[in-house]
């Protein structure tokens, strides 16, 4: 692997990925091509998030766990039997890339190269997540604004409304005029439903 070609054009397969899972997928792809591996997983949080190369088969993945806690250094390789694998530790302690090739172990400078790759996948997946919860919570601020404007105007409204009613009632309780008490209904009404003309 020339590390030189391969770390960028993989950060900006990742980056561009429209979401996580592609992303995921995307850097799998990469890194088993990069490596000439038979298997690559990542396992975060004590479980794998994803593998390539590898059964799907819940026995068979906790091998992957234990390669990536340290606790094995082989996996199973389907069709090929026993083989070396390394588990690499990325920088935040939860993550860990697992990588295992028929031919040979990885050198120390494709060690050096996969973690810094996997970091990079990690980064990535964080801000993905990171854009996709700001997004929620600014759409969700902005339908919670929109609601409470809505409130805001219906609130208004009635207030209007009330107000229109309780010109109207002390014309009538202080026995003004018919004609007078008619005039006060018409404005009001004009401008409660913003009308140019009303008539009774």
């Amino acid at each position: 692997m020339n590390s030189l070609s391969e770390i960028p054009e993989f950060l900006t397969a990742v980056s561009d990925a429209p979401d996580a899972p592609s992303a995921l997928r995307e850097g799998m792809m990469r890194l088993a091509e990069a490596f000439d591996a038979e298997i690559v997983a990542l396992v975060q949080h004590g479980s794998v998030a994803a593998s390539v190369g590898y059964p799907r088969i819940s026995d068979h993945r906790r091998e992957l766990i234990e390669v990536a806690d340290g606790r094995s250094g082989s996996l199973d390789v389907p069709g090929l039997g026993r083989r070396g694998a390394t588990g690499i530790t990325l920088d935040d302690r939860r993550s860990a890339l697992v990588v295992a090739r028929a031919d040979s172990d990885l050198t120390p400078e494709e060690l050096a190269d996969a973690r810094a790759m996997g970091r990079v996948l990690t980064m990535t997946l964080d801000l993905i997540a990171s854009v996709g919860e700001q997004r929620a919570l600014r759409i969700v601020a902005e339908k919670q604004t929109a609601v409470n404007q809505r409130l805001l105007t219906q609130e208004r409204r009635h207030q209007q409304m009330s107000d229109a009613v309780l010109r109207v009632q002390r014309l009538i309780s202080q026995r003004q005029p018919l004609d007078e008490i008619l005039h006060a209904i018409t404005e009001e009404a004009t401008s409660l439903v913003d009308a140019d003309i009303a008539g009774i």
